[in-house]
């Protein structure tokens, strides 16, 4: 799932390592109908880059640790992949909008903090003022995950001197939150990336990674 192959994908990546496999006998395998041979187990455990002892179960937490991490990684390699693609499509947009208003005077506006009246307004050009203004939150909320999902990919894949060096700049990142905001250094709190929020909920995190 992680890697986003299907069974087909699967059954061509062991064909291409010299091993005859069927997209019907994958799925046969993880049904638990039929048994899995040796050389199906080591190919399958040297394809997604485990041992074979925690292919079986039967791995060490160092193991375990290393294809969780991995997963992980692979996982947020590939968000990543398709937010590029998403950022890219949305730049593309805003272009569109901007070839089909001139939002110049409002922004000059806006940095003279002048009001603007819209009453005379459509409620399609109303509509484009309040998506132009939000761009730049969006950008940054955009490159901040993208930021964020490369850290995961790179901190699995990091060489040992890269690890500790990336472990010092956290600390120094914690240390700065401290002092910024000691009733909640690490900010902890999680949310699911789904539940809805109240207003008052969405302003209590205003800013909060």
């Amino acid at each position: 799932m992680a890697r986003r192959w299907s069974q087909e994908d699967l059954a061509k990546r062991l064909a291409e390592r010299g091993l005859t496999a069927h997209p019907t006998t994958i799925a046969k395998i993880e049904a638990g109908t039929r048994a899995i041979k040796l050389d199906e187990a080591a190919e399958l455990a040297a394809l997604f880059d485990i041992s074979l002892d925690a292919l079986l179960g039967r791995g060490d937490v160092e193991d375990d640790l290393k294809h969780a991490t991995k997963t992980l990684a692979d996982t947020a390699m590939n968000a990543h992949a398709v937010l590029v693609k998403t950022t890219e499509s949305i730049v593309e947009a805003y272009e569109l909008l901007r070839q089909q208003l001139d939002f110049t005077g409002m922004e000059k506006g806006i940095i003279e903090g002048r009001q603007f009246d819209i009453s005379g307004l459509s409620l399609e050009h109303i509509r484009a003022l309040m998506i132009w203004t939000s761009q730049d939150l969006l950008r940054d909320a955009l490159y901040k995950a993208s930021m964020s999902l490369s850290t995961v990919a790179w901190a699995h894949y990091a060489t040992p001197i890269q690890v500790r060096d990336g472990w010092d700049g956290i600390m120094q990142r914690v240390e700065q939150l401290r002092r910024e905001n000691p009733e909640d250094p690490l900010r902890l709190r999680r949310r699911m990336v789904f539940v809805q929020q109240n207003p008052d909920e969405a302003s209590e995190t205003e800013g909060e990674p």
